[in-house]
């Protein structure tokens, strides 16, 4: 097992955009929940992954996980309240609605 040392802290727009990636959502999805643009959000990660010592996205977030620098991740994050209204906290088959 490698050592990982985290290199700066993350600033706050960077753990909201790894939370996110950590929920599954692509940089578009992120970038309209956050009200910013694609490229901003691809910069974020990027800045994030750089301070993580990470070589990916899915990478930058095991290691945020594993540091618990994640705030609210598998809950709200900030900016949420709207697209996760109503989403009880395990999810079910109810949940699924038709687009």
């Amino acid at each position: 097992m490698t050592t990982t040392t985290v290199r700066a802290p993350l600033s706050r727009r960077e753990n909201e955009v790894l939370t996110w990636v950590a929920e599954g959502k692509s940089a578009i999805e992120i970038a309209k929940i956050l009200n910013i643009g694609k490229r901003t959000v691809e910069d974020h990660a990027r800045n994030a992954i750089r301070k993580l010592g990470a070589s990916n996205r899915p990478h930058a977030v095991a290691i945020a996980l594993r540091f618990g620098l994640l705030d609210g991740c598998a809950k709200n994050p900030v900016g949420s309240e709207n697209l996760l209204a109503g989403e009880n906290s395990l999810g079910s088959e109810d949940d699924v609605q038709a687009e």
